[in-house]
């Protein structure tokens, strides 16, 4: 299966810094930001780089996925735009090497870190502890696009309920279980209550 983005004329090729309303920013509980956006164009670097200003002006946890895409722009380019964005991440989600990327992520003070291992499960730590979520076997596999958006949704919500650590990593386990099972990026978000069914 292949996936197409139509972005021509899309705000992630017309937005500037100054379109950012930081009212609207400062109201939320959680920034997300992904490596995806600032791949796509050069000139949405500063507008990446002032939400994440004002979010921590108004006190507004950042989470991050890196989500780094080779087609999109290359390894140092990735690094040099990205690796200086670390030190305001409240919230790292990711996948990969989830020993190398804990080791990297405590030395850097990041307090919340939540690692997809695919058919592992996810890993992950926050202030208080170190945890481990099992996997959620899929009841089928039609489509992987789109189950880490899914285990970021899981994550995110859990965080913002105040659960502990290995309940929300098998939140968001469950949720990118069942994003396998529907073809395309977003179709298969279940809603909470279906998420509660599993």
């Amino acid at each position: 299966m292949r996936t197409f983005y139509y972005r021509e004329n899309s705000p992630t090729l017309s937005m500037i810094p100054e379109d950012l309303d930081e009212t609207y920013i400062k109201q939320a509980d959680i920034l997300h930001i992904t490596g995806i956006f600032p791949a796509i164009d050069d000139s949405n670097i500063p507008v990446l780089k002032e939400a994440v200003r004002l979010a921590k002006k108004n006190g507004v946890k950042v989470s991050f996925d890196p989500n780094i895409r080779l087609k999109l722009w290359n390894k140092t380019k990735a690094r040099e735009t990205l690796a200086p964005l670390l030190a305001e991440v409240d919230i790292l989600l990711g996948e990969k090497e989830p020993e190398k990327i804990i080791a990297r992520t405590r030395a850097l003070g990041i307090p919340f870190v939540a690692l997809k291992r695919g058919e592992l499960g996810s890993i992950g730590y926050d202030p208080f502890e170190e945890a481990t979520a099992e996997p959620v076997p899929a009841a089928k596999v039609v489509d992987t696009v789109g189950a880490g958006d899914g285990f970021n949704a899981g994550v995110l919500y859990g965080i913002l309920q105040g659960w502990p650590l290995k309940k929300v990593l098998h939140f968001g386990n469950k949720i990118g279980s069942m994003v396998v099972g529907v073809k395309g990026d977003s179709e298969g978000l279940p809603y909470y209550e279906e998420v509660q069914e599993v």
